[in-house]
């Protein structure tokens, strides 16, 4: 998915399901994950220029559609 849509490393690993549009083809970059210290932590994007939406072509949203019931799948497997 990096490749397909040049998003930085942290800002894949910032993305939340409700940044996803999948019936527009595109995401929200709202957020990066970055290490501070010996901590994980998500923050916003560092410019204005960061917080964009990005196209998504429709092989990447049925990749992450599966991705997203695979997820799904495994919370339900996990119980609580």
């Amino acid at each position: 998915m990096i490749a397909a849509t040049d998003l930085r490393r942290g800002e894949a690993l910032g993305l939340r399901w409700d940044a996803v549009n999948f019936r527009d083809g595109s995401l929200k970059v709202t957020a990066t994950l970055g290490r501070v210290g010996d901590q994980l932590v998500i923050t916003e994007p560092k410019s204005a220029r960061s917080r964009r939406m990005v196209p998504v072509s429709p092989p990447i949203v049925a990749m992450l559609k599966a991705q997203r019931a695979a997820q799904a799948a495994e919370r339900l497997h996990a119980g609580n």
